[in-house]
């Protein structure tokens, strides 16, 4: 498959002139790249937002809770048969086009992936049915959700800048999604169609994105066991350390389904799905600053003045945007969810917070200490955080119900972030991503 270079624009052009057109290309790249994947994301997270009012009260709190249970299940299962795909795919399609391997490693992660979500799927069965609440049918049909999701390759798209194209299958699909659901989906018996509607539009996404990255020869490919345990051998720490903090970040509202009522499931479900909202706005943006930095490694001059001023506009949008949440909780549960989801307010103006913090530590650590180099430093930074937040979650549920869920959810993002900077601070990477003094 043809590529480009990734060597940085600018560096290939002579005179100041030279530096000014690669700066302005490098901007335009950025632009665009942002711009595709915010479309994306927003696709992602503010349809299932703009669903919510339709969802919510045609399931009802009791099946509503149900609902949230799949959906929290399903994405641990999609957290560990990931495997940091998420993290480092991109940069491991751009070595792997700079070894003419793309087929290699498409068919090698899709081994991985499978075998990973053989156990993965099993255990997602197991809990549902434990919990008693859910039926043979409905984990049937719910288990085929996290399997869809994680073979969909969005890492080699993002990897070989198909953003737009990827943008396009999704709004059909998503938005396609968001019709028939409000078309279809009336009463509390409707969950499995509702489920069953989501499995459909993921596989669709799947399809097309095979369908446009896969190689066209294919004769000489062939499934290789050896190729998937080496991927992952060689991401095995970071890996261990992303599942585990990610499993503790959204500890809470698996932790609810075991211990709480049915009720609580609801409550902090609906709070939840406004700061699932909130990142799918912002994550994007930090993505696309994260390609940037893996297609060039750019660390001096006007190019890292633009990741910095970046930076600094992302944060401050979302910290305004959090800000914006916690004085309207009232107003934007009562619109999403109606009256008998009020008691969902007092966890939103706490979980309202998590963006601003999951922002700072996307900008830290993943754009900063490991584009850096600093993978060891980033992973047990996410280890040391995991194992103090986990306790701290279990008891806060156990106490306090969803209000404890929630502040469990904030307490994890604050200590990675408190870590995450102190790390920076001490490697004098911190002026890498902000423009402050005594950085490299």
């Amino acid at each position: 498959m043809a590529h480009s270079s990734t060597a940085p624009t600018w560096a290939c052009e002579g005179g100041s002139g030279g530096l000014e057109a690669g700066l302005r290309k490098r901007v335009a790249s950025l632009v665009g790249d942002a711009t595709a994947i915010v479309g994306i994301q927003a696709l992602n997270f503010l349809v299932p937002l703009a669903a919510l009012p339709f969802v919510s009260r045609a399931l009802g709190i009791e099946q509503f809770g149900v609902y949230a249970t799949m959906l929290s299940y399903s994405a641990y299962v999609v957290l560990l048969a990931d495997y940091s795909f998420n993290i480092n795919g991109p940069q491991r399609v751009h070595a792997a086009l700079g070894r003419g391997a793309l087929d290699r490693l498409l068919l090698d992660s899709v081994v991985a992936k499978i075998a990973l979500l053989l156990p993965g799927a099993l255990v997602f069965t197991v809990l549902l049915a434990w919990t008693g609440r859910v039926s043979p049918l409905a984990i049937g049909m719910a288990v085929l959700l996290p399997i869809a999701t994680t073979l969909t390759p969005r890492w080699a798209v993002y990897g070989l800048s198909r953003l737009h194209l990827f943008l396009a299958v999704s709004a059909l699909a998503r938005v396609s999604w968001l019709i028939v659901v409000v078309a279809l989906v009336k009463t509390p018996d409707d969950l499995i169609l509702l489920v069953g509607l989501s499995v459909v539009t993921q596989v669709f996404i799947l399809a097309c994105c095979y369908t446009a990255i896969w190689p066209r020869d294919r004769s000489q490919l062939r499934p290789s066991l050896r190729g998937g345990v080496a991927i992952l051998s060689e991401d095995f720490k970071l890996f261990a350390s992303s599942a585990s903090l990610g499993a503790t970040k959204d500890l809470g509202l698996a932790l609810l389904a075991v211990t709480a009522p049915i009720s609580s499931i609801s409550i902090y479900a609906v709070a939840d799905r406004v700061r699932v909202a909130l990142l799918g706005l912002t994550a994007p943006v930090t993505q696309a600053l994260f390609l940037l930095s893996a297609k060039s490694a750019a660390n001096r001059g006007d190019a890292l003045d633009v990741l910095r001023f970046a930076n600094v506009l992302i944060l401050s949008a979302v910290t305004v945007g959090s800000l914006v949440v916690y004085f309207s909780a009232g107003t934007i549960i009562d619109a999403l969810a109606g009256p008998h989801f009020s008691a969902a307010v007092g966890p939103l103006q706490v979980i309202c917070f998590i963006p601003p913090l999951a922002t700072l530590n996307s900008i830290i650590g993943t754009n900063t200490l490991l584009v850096s180099g600093r993978q060891s430093a980033y992973a047990g930074a996410q280890l040391a955080t995991a194992a103090i937040a986990a306790p701290t979650a279990l008891a806060a549920v156990v106490l306090a119900g969803a209000a404890g869920a929630a502040f469990a959810a904030v307490f994890a993002e604050a200590l990675l972030s408190v870590i995450t900077v102190v790390i920076a601070l001490r490697s004098g990477l911190i002026a890498r991503a902000f423009p402050l003094p005594g950085g490299r």
